[in-house]
């Protein structure tokens, strides 16, 4: 998700979903590039719950972008590398 810089509505509601879905989320960053910010979440959930993060996320006035992918971990071993 990308941002203004020193919007801090947005990231006190950012900070509240952080804890709505802390189950939910696995990692999270948050960077400067320019006059925005920028943090990317790293979900490990189920499926049908990632739609709800999103829209809430969206949801959020003064949020520009947001953007996401998915990546199917079924069958991935955790416990080995590579």
């Amino acid at each position: 998700m990308r941002y203004d810089f020193g919007t801090q509505r947005v990231e006190r509601r950012v900070a509240e979903l952080r804890h709505e879905f802390d189950d939910a989320i696995a990692a999270n960053d948050h960077s400067h590039v320019a006059d925005c910010c920028l943090d990317p979440f790293v979900l490990e959930t189920e499926i049908d719950a990632i739609p709800s993060f999103v829209e809430k996320i969206r949801a959020i006035e003064g949020v520009e972008h947001v953007d996401y992918s998915l990546v199917p971990l079924d069958g991935h071993d955790r416990s080995t590398d590579g």
